[in-house]
This record gives C-alpha cells, structure tokens and sequence, in this order.
C-alpha cells in the first residue's frame, strides 16, 4: 500500500497524471482500499496469536486424523472452497 502511494505520488508530482484522472479511477481507489484492510486485518490477527491458534488446531485434528497426504489435500481444498 504505502508503495503504491509513494508511485501514485511521485506521477502526481511530476506531472505524468491528474487529480482528476485519478479520481476517475474508482476500482483503483475500492482495490487500494480493501487490499490496505486486509493486510492490517491480517497484521492484527498475528499480532493477536490468532493465526498461530488456528493453525496449531487445524494442525492437531490433521494429525489425530492419521489421513495420508492426499486425503490431507482434498478435505483441506473442500474447506476452502
């Protein structure tokens, strides 16, 4: 995020584009947007052990499963999607 601002800026600045083309640009700004809630959503979960929680469960009932490999991936795919 904080590296797309600086390039936006920097063609802004130099005069490659207008404020008006770039207000223009509304799934730019929605991406830009959900994409920066995102990473600090991710960031907080971290921060807050939630990440390591879930994936030392998922981790456990994987392994009390005794499944082989495969198995492992289709129930995994199957959750996922």
């Amino acid at each position: 995020v904080v590296a797309a601002m600086f390039g936006m800026s920097l063609q802004l600045v130099s005069g490659v584009i207008s404020w008006a083309e770039c207000l223009n640009e509304k799934g730019a700004w929605d991406t830009l947007l959900w994409f920066a809630v995102l990473i600090g959503m991710s960031a907080q979960l971290n921060e807050l052990g939630f990440i390591n929680y879930l994936s030392s469960t998922v981790a456990g009932a994987l392994t009390a499963a005794n499944l082989a490999w495969p198995q492992v991936m289709i129930l995994l795919h199957g959750f996922y999607f």
